[in-house]
C-alpha cells in the first residue's frame, strides 16, 4: 500500500480533471443508499451544456467585442471585465463532489486567462501571470449535507 501511495503521489495529477471525483464517488456508493440522498454525478459535458448559455457564452461575447475596440477603449473594457469576472460568485445548493463548482471554475479561470493575455501581450510576454490572477476558488460555493463528498468537493477546488 506504502509503494502504491508513493506511485500515486509521484504521478502528474495535472492532466487528470477534478470533475472525475463524482463519477468515482457515485461508483463506489450502494445504489439505494445513492437514491436515497439523491447523490447523481452530472457529467462535464452537461455542466457545459448548463453553464455556457447561464454566462459564460455571454461573457466570452462581451470579450471578443471588446478586443476590436481601440487601444484606450480596448484596455479600460477588458480590465473592467476582468474586475466583473472576479467578483461573480456562485453557488451550488446540492453540490454533491463538487463537480458543477469545478468545472465552472475552471471555464472562469479559461476566460481570464485569455484577458490578461489579451491585455499583457503587446505589452510585454508573460512567464508568470500570478501577479494578474483575480479570479479564485473563494468565489465558489457549495451546500452538502453529507461530510465525504463535501470533503472531495474541497479538495477538487484546492
Amino acid at each position: 500500500m506504502r509503494e502504491k501511495l508513493i506511485e500515486c503521489c509521484a504521478l502528474d495529477w495535472s492532466g487528470i480533471s477534478p470533475a472525475i471525483f463524482g463519477a468515482m464517488f457515485q461508483s463506489v456508493m450502494k445504489p439505494e443508499e445513492r437514491h436515497a440522498l439523491g447523490a447523481h454525478y452530472t457529467s462535464e459535458t452537461n455542466i457545459l451544456k448548463l453553464i455556457h448559455p447561464l454566462f459564460l457564452d455571454s461573457l466570452w461575447v462581451e470579450f471578443d467585442n471588446y478586443k476590436q475596440y481601440t487601444s484606450e477603449a480596448r484596455v479600460t473594457n477588458l480590465n473592467a471585465l476582468h474586475d466583473k469576472i472576479a467578483h461573480l460568485t456562485f453557488l451550488d445548493p446540492a453540490c454533491g463532489c463538487g463537480n458543477f463548482l469545478v468545472i465552472a471554475y475552471r471555464e472562469l479561470r479559461l476566460l481570464e486567462l485569455a484577458i490578461i493575455e489579451e491585455l499583457k501581450s503587446a505589452d510585454q510576454q508573460l512567464l508568470d501571470v500570478g501577479e494578474y490572477i483575480k479570479v479564485n476558488v473563494n468565489q465558489f460555493y457549495g451546500i452538502e449535507l453529507e461530510e465525504f463528498p463535501a470533503q472531495i468537493a474541497q479538495t477538487a477546488l484546492e
